[in-house]
């Protein structure tokens, strides 16, 4: 009888605990895997300049977390000394470093894509950033009750190599080719491209306009986007996406 119990417990979906009572392995599941949010891992060949490259694979252990505090799905703690964990192979232009040479380093590329409108996304970064005792305080307020008349999706923990110019590009990157696709609607592109201006890897968060008459029976929705050298394609289903009896996009 308590197995079953303690079996029905474990396979609740992330958020259906009460809130704000939620465990901190719940708040991490709904910000880096749960139905608004998905891990994306690739490998990439980052062209750095040649002068630079060192420094670029002495930078210890895993790329920061896109979140703070809450570190990869899957944990995992940064290496010691100075040993790079990213592979150096020679770029096309090659070179020992002097003039205009390069060389290029391959990362692995471990993103999230959030959709940060929906209202547990919005629950677990209170949650995150504020704690359980200071909810009531006007910034927590604030995100808690945000009623975005767009989708906002981030993207997180994009190293700013990836589009070659760091944020800049970025922006402009992803203001011209993010997508999201949906059947019977017109593909959608971001109205705007918000980014911090300083950090290793940044989170771009993307306004989309909303269409109507989306329901669970809509299917699913895709988002892609092409980010330097990275295909990005992502999939949610919509079915998946209820939380307190309604869709939460």
């Amino acid at each position: 009888m308590l197995a079953a119990a303690a079996g029905a417990c474990y396979a609740r979906r992330p958020g259906e605990s009460p809130f704000p009572e939620w465990s901190r392995e719940e708040i991490d599941q709904i910000l880096t895997k749960s139905p608004w949010a998905h891990e994306w891992k690739h490998t990439l060949d980052v062209p750095v300049p040649a002068n630079k490259a060192q420094s670029f694979l002495q930078f210890p252990g895993q790329l920061p977390s896109p979140i703070p505090g809450i570190g990869w799905p899957g944990g995992g703690t940064s290496r010691r000394g100075s040993q790079s964990p990213y592979p150096r192979t020679p770029s096309s232009t090659g070179g020992s470093g002097r003039g205009g040479s390069s060389d290029t380093v391959r990362i692995p590329v471990e993103m999230i894509i959030r959709w940060a409108s929906a209202l547990p996304v919005r629950r677990a970064m209170a949650l995150h950033e504020f704690g359980r005792n200071r909810l009531d305080e006007e910034r927590a307020q604030e995100l808690l009750n945000r009623q975005s008349k767009d989708y906002i999706i981030e993207l997180t923990g994009i190293p700013r190599a990836m589009a070659g110019g760091g944020t800049a590009d970025i922006q402009r990157v992803l203001q011209k080719n993010a997508t999201l696709y949906m059947a019977g609607h017109r593909p959608a592109h971001p109205a705007s491209v918000d980014l911090p201006p300083f950090g290793a890897t940044v989170t771009a968060a993307m306004h989309f306009p909303r269409w109507e008459d989306v329901t669970t029976d809509s299917g699913e929705v895709e988002f892609s986007a092409d980010l330097g050298r990275a295909h990005i394609k992502e999939t949610f289903k919509l079915k998946l996406m209820t939380y307190e009896g309604r869709l939460e996009l």
